[in-house]
């Protein structure tokens, strides 16, 4: 026997004589946690987990199917590493450190074979009596990239070299002398980049008060997206949840879901990412304000209106502002002062309690700031509509509707923005009496007002027909002649609708004395 093969055959017995003791190394002294849980963890995961935690990389050859139960709390990995190699494998496994802090962890005759496997023959030496470079094996663990390609390129690029990939593990197996393997070492060190590990993610939950938790979720993920330019927001609509992610530069995710039923934000992400959105939350999570508004819908007939003398854009004294809006009128005041001119709501009830108008609509109602409420007044009806060999009944609204959306300036003042609608029916069907024409009148406009004013709203015309028969009893229903012997008196009556709006801004001493009184 040479005097190469008896050195490596003292290599390999003094290697599997080192085979299950961990050096020493402060790294195997750190503590660790292990917790399984109830259910359990197949061995070979908790070996994977364990070596990866003292940046070991892991071969597993053949592990018995154990599943264990472990709650292993801040103790060093040195102690829980025998236990597992001695108790747990029931002392059929062993394990043995290789280069690069890859650990071989089998049964120990798999051990002896890989680590003691015959080394090829070395060549003869060459005549001019060169000592010839032995043979030999080292693991690479490979922390990015595909293992086999890059074997395949090793062998390309380092001539004379055997590179395999180790079965189930991102290990290469290379075989060479000590100059090809210095080679594929710098060769990998440069075309393999480890794989940073970002920071730490923790998880918070937000209860919110005022807000919308599914609105603040998208708000918070726009605020994410324009606070990192490079941010890739993505947002999915579910059942009951709004689910909100964005990736950072920092490699780290932070996703944001909005449980709906209890209004809460639960935010992941580093400790960074979650007290921006502290801070972010603090500045959205207010109470909105609230616009109390008093709509008030009289009827009065237009030939009142001309007799009266109410032609609102020559009205003048206090502070009223009249304009025409949509062919009607519309006169902005303040109802809580004594005008000299005019004052419209005592001038509506007056002539309320002589007959001549009638409130149609008397309402009061309190929205939210940038919210819209709706008041409406008549009924609904059904309208026929065919469709293929079935006929449907379609419901339609007739009468007065009115939207109102208030928006509280920065200054104090409402921009108060109505919709109104006047709908009557205009013609049915004399055979089934059925709705065939519906006639609307459609008004929308925006106003400025300070907190307490009143706005007027005209030009809605609402038309009354009254249609009267008179005649002889018996004769006026005989078929042809009947017509010879009655009178029919059709009168067509316009109204006019004014709607008179009154804004306030509600603050929190108004909310108060309101809920006193209740």
């Amino acid at each position: 026997m040479s005097m190469k093969r008896l050195l490596a055959l003292i290599v390999l017995i003094f290697g599997l004589a080192l085979a299950g003791t961990l050096p020493d190394d402060p790294r195997f002294d750190v503590p660790v946690t292990v917790r399984t849980g109830p259910g359990g963890m197949a061995l070979e995961a908790v070996l994977d987990g364990a070596a990866r935690s003292v940046n070991l990389t892991p071969m597993l050859r053949e592990i018995p199917p154990i599943t264990l139960r472990l709650d292993w709390i801040d103790k060093p990995f040195r102690q829980l590493w025998q236990l597992l190699i001695d108790t747990y494998s029931d002392g059929k496994l062993d394990y043995v450190l290789l280069d690069n802090d890859v650990v071989l962890v089998a049964p120990p005759e798999v051990i002896a074979r890989v680590v003691g496997e015959t080394e090829p023959a070395p060549p003869p030496p060459p005549e001019n009596g060169e000592a010839v470079q032995p043979i030999v094996r080292k693991f690479y663990p490979i922390r990015s990239g595909d293992p086999m390609k890059i074997a395949e390129f090793l062998m390309k690029e380092v001539q004379g070299i055997v590179a395999t990939v180790v079965p189930g593990q991102q290990v290469l197996a290379v075989r060479g002398t000590d100059e090809q393997q210095q080679e594929v070492q710098r060769i990998l060190g440069q075309i393999t980049t480890p794989v940073e590990e970002g920071p730490p993610i923790f998880q918070r939950t937000f209860r919110l008060s005022h807000a919308k938790a599914e609105e603040a979720a998208k708000v918070l993920a726009e605020a994410m997206q324009a606070r990192q330019a490079q941010s890739q927001v993505k947002v999915e609509a579910g059942a009951g949840e709004q689910q909100v992610q964005a990736t950072i530069p920092e490699k780290s995710t932070i996703s944001i879901v909005a449980d709906t039923r209890t209004n809460t934000l639960i935010v992941t992400g580093t400790a960074k990412q979650l007290e921006l959105v502290e801070e972010l939350i603090k500045k959205l999570d207010f109470p909105v304000q609230q616009v109390n508004v008093q709509v008030r819908i009289q009827e009065v007939t237009q030939t009142l209106v001309r007799n009266l003398g109410l032609k609102w854009n020559t009205i003048s004294g206090g502070n009223i502002v009249s304009s025409i809006v949509d062919n009607g009128l519309s006169l902005i005041f303040d109802a809580t002062r004594s005008l000299a001119s005019l004052n419209i709501v005592a001038t509506l009830e007056a002539l309320e309690k002589q007959g001549l108008s009638r409130t149609v609509n008397d309402s009061n109602i309190t929205v939210l700031n940038n919210q819209t409420g709706f008041i409406q007044s008549g009924f609904t009806i059904f309208i026929k509509r065919v469709v293929g060999d079935k006929v449907e009944k379609i419901p339609y609204d007739i009468g007065v509707i009115v939207k109102v959306t208030p928006q509280i300036t920065a200054d104090g003042q409402i921009v108060l923005r109505v919709e109104s609608e006047v709908s009557d029916i205009k013609e049915r069907n004399p055979v089934d009496g059925d709705v065939d024409v519906v006639s609307k009148q459609k008004s929308e406009t925006t106003l400025r007002l300070d907190n307490g004013q009143t706005v007027v709203l005209g030009g809605l015309i609402k038309t009354k027909r009254d249609k009267t028969t008179q005649g002889v009893p018996v004769l006026m229903h005989i078929p042809v002649l009947g017509s010879l012997f009655k009178q029919t008196t059709v009168n067509n009556e316009d109204n006019e609708l004014l709607i008179v709006i009154t804004a306030n801004i509600i603050n929190d001493a108004t909310a108060a004395a309101t809920e006193s009184k209740k």
